[in-house]
């Protein structure tokens, strides 16, 4: 390591001593490929040496992602938050597998401080990464302008194009009007011109001639004119192809936006699911760790139970045996659960019992009968606890107890696993033929519910009142995706504390004043699903409430939200041709979500 970073060019001239202080005070760390070593906008405590592998430098530009540069083997890099104590300008992540050294901010500013060739390489790196950023940036702009100025000369084209085409047909148009007059006045002198052949029978072959000529050169004339006309409708249907490969690239662009709709949907669900992936693998690892507790219990018990029995059979007669059977089938269906407080009061309770019946053991005895259930009568039993091996008897009979009741609460565990991977596999389904199909919306509400179980089991009491309602037509996981963001934000917003309603109920019709926004009319009329969904956080001020639908609009600080989780909701929901309300107040937040059902 000594002499990899002998030859790294910002140390290559320090004294032996310094660089052996800086081995010291270095740190190895691992990097795995596509793994973020730090974020723009964070501010940064490390600078670090790249050993082995490639990290990509990247800034975020509104919805694109620019690269920067590509930094190696020999390279530093994170230096620059550490100089002016800013908010990281770019993003790091792995190209492939990296090792590099850390430097604490401390250290690293000691090491400017004691050895100028170190601070002089570091403004060196820091103006050829500004220079190298300026032409990045540059070439980015000239391309933008480039392809505006490419748009821009399209239109104008267009444009001329309509022009020239709608003076054309002016043109032609007058002179047919002028062609057709043209034709009427030579009626009207060849009218005359046979009233006057009698009188001009000498000058008719001069005449006829003459006519002949005129009607040639007219004829001449039409045909020109008719070529034209011909050019003008070939021109014409040039137009309209060119017209019609502009609607097909515009349709296009029409599928390829609502690809990518789909796909920052999916990719929103994604990102939720990872941040809850901690949460539900607790809600899966509690039941499997009950179950192994569980099953730990009853092999104790049965490994007891095999060794007991036998022995247990050759102290009781016959009458015994039939009346410890009894005690067995009645413990074995004891489901009944008791607080700390009640057991001990039991206990004191059938202590003084047992003490009148003059029974030895009382305190054990007491113990091990409240915990199967038996405390009401102990008369049926009174045989076994006055027998002389009292105490192994009821033993016996415990350890037979503990393996059924164990059985049981494997039989609970299970079920909440089952539950919990049941939602989770759900959640996670993503349903790639974009076809509408039938679902009901209250399975799909339980669901996002049984995800976010490890969140809300912390502190907000859930309220749901669902009544009786049919399915409805449409795209079930978008749907799921709408109440995951809804109830995401109002668990954040009350801070993981309070109380989260939420009614779903079927209208007759959608409310009027809602159904005449619609684009499509004919949902006015049609049945509708009703869900409301309210919390008792802070509220939304008045001043934000029209906003939070549009896109990148969030209060929350950076890096905890993208600012597009109301607006896929409000996307999803004009998709299904619905409508959702919010209505706020210090103390009380309503989202009202409309559904035709269709």
């Amino acid at each position: 390591m000594y002499n990899f970073l002998r030859n790294v060019s910002l140390f290559s001239e320090l004294p032996d001593d310094n660089l052996q202080q800086l081995l010291q005070i270095t740190t190895e760390i691992h990097l795995l490929k596509n793994a973020n070593l730090f974020e723009q906008g964070n501010f940064g405590n490390y600078a670090y040496i790249i050993i082995e592998g490639k990290i990509e430098i990247c800034i975020n530009s509104g919805r694109h992602e620019l690269s920067l540069a590509i930094r190696k083997k020999g390279e530093v890099i994170g230096e620059m938050s550490l100089l002016d104590k800013a908010p990281r300008m770019a993003s790091a992540r792995a190209l492939s597998d990296c090792i590099l050294l850390s430097i604490h901010r401390e250290q690293f500013n000691n090491l400017l401080n004691n050895n100028p060739s170190v601070a002089r390489g570091i403004l060196y790196n820091i103006t050829a990464r500004w220079r190298d950023t300026e032409i990045i940036l540059k070439d980015r702009e000239k391309t933008l302008l480039e392809q505006s100025t490419q748009l821009t000369d399209t239109y104008k084209a267009l444009k001329k194009a309509h022009g020239s085409l709608e003076q054309r047909v002016q043109e032609r148009t007058a002179e047919l009007a002028m062609a057709n007059a043209s034709l009427t006045k030579q009626i009207e002198v060849r009218k005359q011109a046979e009233k006057e052949l009698q009188r001009y029978r000498d000058h008719l072959e001069e005449l006829v001639s003459h006519r002949t000529d005129e009607l040639s050169q007219a004829n001449i004339k039409l045909q020109s004119l008719n070529q034209h006309l011909h050019q003008e409708v070939i021109q014409r249907t040039q137009a309209e192809a060119e017209l019609q490969k502009k609607n097909e690239e515009l349709s296009k662009t029409l599928r390829d936006l609502k690809s990518t709709q789909d796909e920052l949907i999916q990719s929103e669900k994604m990102a939720v699911l990872g941040q809850l992936v901690a949460g539900v693998a607790h809600e899966v690892n509690s039941p499997l760790g009950a179950i192994r507790a569980s099953i730990s219990n009853i092999t104790n018990a049965l490994d007891h139970s095999l060794q007991q029995l036998p022995a247990l059979l050759m102290v009781l007669s016959p009458e015994e045996q039939a009346n410890f059977m009894s005690l067995v089938e009645i413990i074995a269906g004891n489901k009944e659960r008791l607080s700390s407080r009640e057991t001990r009061k039991l206990r004191r309770g059938l202590k003084k019992t047992l003490k009148e019946y003059n029974i030895n053991e009382t305190d054990r005895l007491a113990e091990r009968l409240v915990e199967m259930g038996i405390y009401k009568d102990i008369t049926p039993y009174l045989s076994l606890l006055e027998h002389p091996d009292n105490m192994f008897i009821i033993q016996v009979a415990y350890n037979l107890f503990i393996q059924k009741n164990n059985s049981r609460n494997i039989m609970i565990a299970v079920e909440k696993a089952s539950k919990v991977v049941f939602a989770l596999k759900s959640y996670a389904r993503y349903d790639v033929s974009a076809q509408k199909s039938e679902a009901n919306i209250i399975e799909g509400i339980d669901i996002v519910l049984v995800i976010y179980h490890n969140q809300i089991k912390r502190g907000i009491e859930v309220i749901t009142n669902y009544d009786d309602i049919s399915s409805i037509l449409c795209y079930p996981d978008e749907l799921n995706q709408v109440w995951t963001n809804i109830i995401h934000n109002a668990i954040q917003a009350m801070q993981g504390k309070g109380l989260l309603e939420i009614s779903v109920c079927q209208l007759e019709t959608m409310p009027t004043d809602l159904a005449s926004t619609e684009t499509d009319l004919s949902t006015a009329t049609t049945p509708c699903v009703m869900v409301t969904i309210a919390d008792n956080g802070p509220g939304i001020s008045p001043e934000i409430q029209s906003r939070i639908f549009k896109p990148f609009f969030t209060t929350k600080p950076v890096g905890v939200g993208s600012g597009l989780g109301l607006d896929i909701v409000q996307k999803i929901v004009d998709k299904h041709h619905g409508k959702i309300e919010v209505e706020s107040e210090p103390g009380r937040t309503v989202f009202d979500i409309y559904l035709p059902i269709l």
